[in-house]
């Protein structure tokens, strides 16, 4: 990989990319509403 910058020459930079890390969910099993993992205090309204 090579990054590429305005003001600076490009810089080559080798990347190893490995499998595993984060398990894949279904769509249908992890909803983004208006209930929050992150905020505890966070209500759902109808």
């Amino acid at each position: 990989m090579v990054l590429k910058f305005k003001s600076h020459p490009d810089i080559p930079v080798q990347v190893t990319v490995k499998a595993g890390g984060m398990e894949m969910q279904p769509e249908s099993g992890h909803g983004h509403g208006s209930d929050s993992h992150d905020n505890p205090t966070a209500t759902s309204t109808p």
